[in-house]
């Protein structure tokens, strides 16, 4: 039964093989879009810490009055 369901799929995906490329096209497109826009958000993300902890707004002392006096 299985069988011949695979064999009715497979030769209805190559019946409008045009159809079938489009379709493929488009998903790899899609696929590396996505693929590309992760990885530019995973680096704006790296450079946003790095460059907050470089500013030194990422490193904050809290010292007890008078700890500059007494060191």
């Amino acid at each position: 039964m299985m069988g011949k369901l695979l064999i009715m799929a497979w030769r209805n995906v190559w019946r409008n093989w045009r159809r079938t490329v489009i379709a493929g096209i488009a998903i790899t497109l899609g696929l590396a879009f996505i693929l590309l826009y992760e990885g530019m958000l995973g680096g704006m993300n790296e450079a946003l810490y790095s460059n907050t902890v470089k500013l030194q707004g990422g490193h904050v002392q809290v010292h007890a009055p008078g700890f500059r006096e007494k060191a």
